[in-house]
């Protein structure tokens, strides 16, 4: 068992078209996913099916499960009238926990290996609020008033069922990728406006919006090894474009 930490930053914006989850192994992640050739667990298959065939042992298997806590809160600094600093307003928060388990088997006969594994694909998964502040009558440290209340909320992913395949003929190695991909995505966008907007501005309406979608397609990958010397090898990984 391993546990790995580390830190990385995206956009919010990611989430309508959802976070591609490409790293389920630990060595993988910690390389950065420069995992493309000579890799020996089952997971990094997933990233070049011709590692498959660097298994140890005759039968295996491996499981992952992947926690992101996001604990993102920013604040807007606030000066008086003599641009003295009175404080901090909380206007952005995005503190979410997300989860993705996958688990898989293979087996190995001489020189040719096959896998079946079940992982995540995509994660729709979002919990992201915004104050809209109105700039105004921040001096006396006060607070600007708050004008509108977003929120974007998102569950939902897709997952995959692939099977894997991979030979070794000489210095080459070649492997194939068959994934039947699987979900769904619930997103939910509103902006609320605050009782202090109303009163200063007529007929404002508070505006929500939902979008639902199923997602049901078939993915290739292909991937090739090549043993050119003891202390160096090629590889390269393939993967067409997939229409849902």
């Amino acid at each position: 068992a391993t546990t790995v930490n580390f830190l990385f930053s995206y956009s919010i914006m990611n989430r309508f078209e959802g976070n591609f989850v490409e790293n389920l192994d630990a060595r993988s992640i910690a390389m950065g996913s420069a995992t493309i050739c000579g890799e020996t667990n089952l997971f990094q298959s997933l990233i070049n099916p011709a590692n498959l065939v660097n298994v140890k042992s005759k039968f295996g298997f491996q499981t992952s499960g992947n926690f992101l806590v996001n604990t993102d809160n920013r604040a807007l600094p606030m000066y008086n009238s003599f641009d003295g600093f009175s404080g901090e307003a909380t206007y952005v928060s995005n503190v979410n926990l997300y989860d993705g388990y996958a688990f898989g088997a293979y087996y190995r006969e001489k020189f040719i290996s096959a896998a079946i594994v079940y992982h995540p694909f995509v994660s729709f998964e979002s919990n992201y609020f915004e104050q809209v502040r109105n700039n105004a009558n921040s001096n006396n440290n006060n607070y600007p008033p708050i004008l509108a209340k977003n929120y974007l909320n998102g569950t939902g992913g897709i997952d995959a069922l692939s099977f894997i395949v991979a030979g070794k003929m000489s210095i080459a190695t070649l492997g194939c990728k068959l994934s039947k991909l699987s979900g769904n995505s619930h997103l939910e966008r509103k902006i609320i406006w605050d009782d202090w907007a109303i009163n200063e501005i007529s007929d404002l309406q508070n505006d929500i919006n939902y979008s639902d979608r199923n997602f049901e397609a078939f993915s290739t990958q292909f991937g090739a090894n090549f043993q050119i010397s003891e202390r160096m090898m090629f590889g390269l990984s393939f993967t067409p474009k997939i229409e849902f």
